[in-house]
This record gives structure tokens, C-alpha cells and sequence, in this order.
């Protein structure tokens, strides 16, 4: 039976580059400095990336539900262009409204119990973002929502384009949202050893792939796609920038320590994707890796990708964002992917993170520049904490 084709007909992004798209693939494109600690999305206040949203409702809104709602709005500015009950969400967050946590949490301290707003669940709740989305775009297809660490917003997109395939949907709007720059947040974070500290020392660098990497830098955002069977984005005369060919997802259960997955099971969900994809390794022209900074969770990373190209002629070009754009945990593979269909649109490889970066993990085809090059097939891959393992594959649309 032949399977159903999914291509990408809309972007959107709020990111610490800016709010739109093209902030974000300039700032992936041109020789930046890194990124310096907590970096938040870019923007005078959270109202102005959603202008004419009623005030009243946005202070309703935890801010990654915000985030999320000025990107996704970006993906359909013109709104839905179909049957409503053939349109869906689904969406990814690791922690969702931790802020409003905290913030509850000192108001029942301080003012006691009576003073806890009435909204703190509905606000806090992984799925506030699809639910939001789907009231605002008025979809009343399928709805998901995804909490699997590092990688939520990567399957979000991925589950939204099985859906599309096996015929549960005609459009999906797909992403990741994260807000998690909080005290409680950045504090864990520390305390683990996995993020740079508030105060940055000296010469400290996040770099991906690099053994003098001080670790990851967290950050937020939102990215959102628009995923549409082929036939119906024809039909309506979309402009179509991508495919999505191929997906693979899977848990680690020798993850023991809860943070690393075994470079052997992150080799296997790539060859998954690839499977799935129908594509050999050597077909593969970019890697969009995970790489967060910290250097044992990029060694294996790289023994992965090794294990996975080991047959293929060489290495395709590697990049990894987050020495640039911090690591804004389920948001991250959303933005990622919107820079994997912006790559293959403007047939250009972005360079890897940090470019004056010296002790590199060695037989990796890591860009140190950006190129132009050709790319028909990009693979894009997330391992999350908990060891959720994520793997997906765009190639250049053809008809």
C-alpha cells in the first residue's frame, strides 16, 4: 500500500534570535557570538509577539502557551484552509508552566491558600498550548500533546506526520514551546552540572562536539510547522518548502543515570528513520545533531553518528545549533527542524555552534563555517532526558 506523502506548507518561530523565522535562520547563518546565559526569546513583552490578543485572555496564558501561540500563529497567518475536523494539533513541552508553580507556590507561602489563582492548572498543563492553538485557529482535528524531555517538540512533529499518513488528518500544526528559564529551572540545571552557570566565567563557551565546552546554556522558545498530506497542499496551491520522509522513536531502557542514552540505541533510531525514509545512510547530506555542549552526552552522540555512516562513503556535513541558540529543551527540536526546511530551501548547511571552538571530537564532518551546498536529504535527531531517543528525515520536496 502506498503511503501517504506529508510536505511542510507553513513555519513559525519566537526564538532567542527574535520573533519571526528569518530572525532565526539569520542568526544560524551568520558569524555570531555565543549565546550568553539564560537567553530569552526577543521580544519588549510577551504581548507584543501577539499583537491584538485580547489582554485579558494573555495574562490568562502560562508563558509557554504564549510562546507557543505566536509561533503557531505565524504558520497559518490567513487561517485554517480546511475542513476544520481534518485539522489538528499537536504539540511538545518538557515542563510546561513551571513558572506558574513557583509563582503559586510563594503566593500559598506569603498570602496563604485563598490567594492560589483559580488557574493554576490550566495554565501549568502540557496540553494548555494545543488547547489554545486549536481554540484560536478553530481546529477540531486530532489533538496531542508530547512531554518527553529534549525531544518533545522533535515528536510532536513526528506523531503529527504518522497521523497525516495513516489518514487521521489532512493538516497538522506541529511544535514545541519551553519557558523554563525560572529560579527553580536554571537551579536544577546547575546543580546537575548541565548547564552554564548565571554568571558566566571568563572565556566560557558552549560549543557543540568540543571537549573544552563548559556545558549547555539554557534557553526558550517556540517553533511550529504546518505538516499537510501532498495531495490536499496541491489541491489548495500551497507552497510546499519540504518533505518529511522519514521518523523513528523510541525509548532507552539502559538509560540508567536518566540523563545519557547509549550511543548504540541512538545509532539504532537513526537507522530507524532512515529505513523508514527509504534512504541509505550515503544519502543523507546533512546531520542536524542534537549536541547540547556537554561533553560526554556529545562523545556518545558522535560514536552514534560513526556507527550509523559507518558504511556510507563519508560523513555528511554535521551542524548543531545550541552553541548559538541555547538549549531550549522541547522547544529545541522544533526550532531545529525549522532550520532543517530553511536549509533545504535555500540549499545552505549552517555551521555548528560556536565557530572559534578548538579541541573538537575527532572524524566528525563538523562545519565549522556555513556552506552552500547541495542537500536533498537532511536528518534531524533529539535524546532526551529519560532517554527518549527521536529521529526524523526531511528531503527537498519533488514533485
Amino acid at each position: 500500500m502506498l503511503r501517504r506523502r506529508v510536505v511542510v506548507t507553513g513555519l513559525g518561530a519566537v526564538s532567542p534570535a527574535g520573533g519571526c523565522v528569518e530572525d532565526l535562520w539569520q542568526a544560524v547563518t551568520t558569524d555570531v557570538a555565543p549565546v550568553p546565559a539564560s537567553v530569552r526569546v526577543v521580544a519588549e513583552s510577551d504581548h507584543d509577539l501577539l499583537p491584538g490578543f485580547p489582554v485579558r485572555e494573555f495574562r490568562r496564558l502560562a508563558r509557554f502557551t504564549r510562546l507557543a501561540l505566536a509561533a503557531a500563529s505565524q504558520t497559518l497567518p490567513a487561517g485554517v484552509p480546511l475542513a476544520a475536523e481534518r485539522c489538528g494539533v499537536s504539540t511538545g513541552s518538557a515542563c510546561g508552566g513551571l513558572e506558574e508553580i513557583e509563582q503559586q507556590q510563594e503566593r500559598l507561602q506569603l498570602r496563604g491558600a485563598a490567594r492560589v489563582s483559580p488557574f493554576l492548572i490550566p495554565r501549568l498543563i502540557i496540553n494548555s498550548a494545543a488547547g489554545n492553538i486549536a481554540v484560536q485557529k478553530r481546529l477540531q482535528g486530532p489533538g496531542v500533546s508530547f512531554s518527553s524531555g529534549c525531544a518533545s517538540g522533535s515528536q510532536a512533529i513526528g506523531e503529527a506526520f504518522r497521523m497525516i499518513q495513516a489518514g487521521a488528518a489532512e493538516l497538522m500544526v506541529a511544535g514545541g514551546s519551553e519557558a523554563a528559564l525560572t529560579p527553580y529551572g536554571l537551579e536544577d540545571f546547575r546543580r546537575h552540572g548541565l548547564a552554564a552557570p548565571q554568571v558566566l566565567p571568563e572565556g566560557f563557551v558552549s560549543a557543540p562536539f568540543a571537549s573544552d565546552s563548559g556545558g549547555f546554556i539554557p534557553s526558550e522558545g517556540s517553533g511550529f510547522v504546518v505538516l499537510e498530506e501532498l495531495q490536499t497542499a496541491r489541491a489548495r496551491n500551497a507552497e510546499i518548502l519540504a518533505e518529511v520522509t522519514g521518523y523513528s522513536a523510541e525509548f532507552d531502557p539502559s538509560c540508567g543515570d536518566f540523563t545519557l542514552s547509549a550511543s548504540e540505541n541512538q545509532c539504532r533510531v537513526m537507522e530507524q528513520s532512515l529505513c523508514d525514509a527509504g534512504l541509505s545512510p550515503g544519502q543523507i547530506d546533512l546531520i542536524s545533531a542534537h549536541a547540547t555542549g556537554f561533553a560526554e552526552g556529545d562523545q556518545r552522540e558522535a560514536d552514534a553518528i560513526r556507527r550509523c555512516f559507518e558504511h556510507a562513503p563519508n560523513i555528511p556535513a554535521v551542524t548543531a545549533l545550541k552553541g548559538i541558540l541555547g538549549h531550549s529543551l522541547g522547544a529545541a527540536g522544533a526550532l531545529e527542524f525549522v532550520v532543517c526546511v530553511k536549509a533545504l530551501q535555500q540549499q545552505f548547511a549552517p555551521a555548528a555552534g560556536d565557530r572559534k571552538t578548538g579541541r573538537i571530537v575527532q572524524d566528525l564532518n563538523l562545519l565549522r563555517r556555513g556552506n552552500p551546498q547541495e542537500i536533498r536529504h537532511v536528518m534531524q535527531s533529539c535524546f532526551s532526558f529519560g532517554g527518549y531517543n527521536c529521529s526524523l528525515i526531511l528531503s527537498k520536496y519533488e514533485a
